[in-house]
C-alpha cells in the first residue's frame, strides 16, 4: 500500500527523482485530499491548501503529467483560495503575469 501525505512528499517533489508510478500515486492522493471540503475538513485546510499547490506545481513541471499551465493556474488560484502563500508566489511567477484563461 502507497500513502502520499502532502506535508511529507514536498521535499520528494523538490528535487528527487520519483518513478512515474510514485508520481501517479501522488497525484491520485493529492487529488483525493483536494476533493475533501466541508465544515469536518477545514481543520485540514492547510494540508488541502498544500495538495492544491502541489497539483498545480506538478502541471506546470510536468512531473507525472504533460505541461498544462492552464490547470496549474487553476490549482493554484484554488490553493490561494485556501491561504498557501507559495501558490500566490507561483501565480506571481513570469510564466503567469499575463496569464490569461
Amino acid at each position: 500500500n502507497f500513502h502520499v501525505f502532502s506535508d511529507e512528499t514536498r521535499p520528494l517533489l523538490q528535487g528527487a527523482r520519483l518513478t512515474s508510478y510514485e508520481l501517479e500515486k501522488a497525484m491520485e492522493e493529492y487529488l483525493h485530499m483536494a476533493e475533501h471540503t466541508g465544515r469536518y475538513w477545514e481543520r485540514y485546510v492547510d494540508s488541502i491548501g498544500t495538495a492544491l499547490y502541489e497539483i498545480g506545481n506538478m502541471y506546470m513541471n510536468g512531473l507525472g503529467v504533460g505541461i498544462d499551465l492552464k490547470k496549474a493556474h487553476h490549482y493554484f488560484k484554488l490553493a490561494v483560495k485556501k491561504g498557501n502563500l507559495d501558490a500566490e508566489n507561483a501565480l506571481n511567477n513570469k510564466k503567469f503575469r499575463d496569464f490569461k484563461i
